[in-house]
């Protein structure tokens, strides 16, 4: 299951009345594409026109990329609640997870049959899934050394640094040969991009079925053009 602001929305309300007795008012409540985290209360500092502070903003994000169990989003939900409650209400706590917070999610867990932990951060694993799986353009350069090795890079998609790139790898380095694409494949999210001097040797024969539906691009004088 994934996050919906109709689910959200609805889970707010329930949990405002059963666990927080209708304290809390309705704040904003955003969706996320994100990978970094699961939910996020924000608040963020308002001003009146002279300057000095004259209260917060409140808001609830929520990251629809991941499929967890209804239960796990829920305990999401209650987490960035007791964040709210402990702001709105003025509570003052030793650390984002500190003793207030502590003795609250104690106390929701053991009176509401609930199973929240300090962090609900995402594992490594579960966000490089979603990550891999995303679908997004990759610049894409494949060398191929003198040496016989096969070189892999993936760049900014910043015009200018593609072309530098590509002219410091054909003057600086052994190579046979230097090619570009534009490939969408989320099998190369997994790589940073960078223009640096690091690359990832592969093996031709498991990228080049990646590469069967990209775009070529070519560098022709001083401009980057594709076919």
């Amino acid at each position: 299951m994934r996050f919906t602001l109709a689910f959200a929305i609805d889970k707010f309300k329930k949990f405002n009345i059963l666990i927080f007795k209708s304290q809390l008012p309705q704040i904003p409540i955003r969706l996320s594409d994100a990978v970094g985290f699961l939910g996020l209360f924000v608040t963020r500092n308002t001003h009146s026109p002279s300057g000095p502070s004259h209260g917060s903003k409140y808001e609830f994000r929520f990251s629809r990329v991941y499929d967890l169990p209804e239960e796990e989003l829920e305990d999401t939900i209650i987490h960035e609640m007791i964040h709210y409650y402990i702001a709105y209400t003025g509570q003052r706590d030793n650390a984002p997870h500190g003793r207030v917070f502590r003795k609250i999610m104690t106390d929701i867990n053991t009176r509401f049959n609930r199973h929240m932990t300090i962090s609900h951060r995402l594992s490594r694993e579960e966000a490089m899934k979603v990550k891999c799986s995303r679908r997004k353009w990759h610049v894409i350069a494949i060398g191929e050394l003198t040496d016989g090795h096969t070189i892999l890079k993936v760049l900014p998609r910043v015009i200018p640094k593609i072309i530098k790139f590509h002219e410091a790898m054909s003057r600086g380095f052994d190579l046979n040969s230097i090619d570009l694409y534009l490939s969408d494949a989320p099998e190369f999210n997994i790589y940073p991009v960078s223009t640096a001097n690091k690359f990832h040797i592969i093996n031709p024969d498991e990228i080049r079925p990646l590469l069967a539906n990209a775009t070529r691009l070519y560098i022709e004088n001083g401009k980057l053009v594709q076919r």
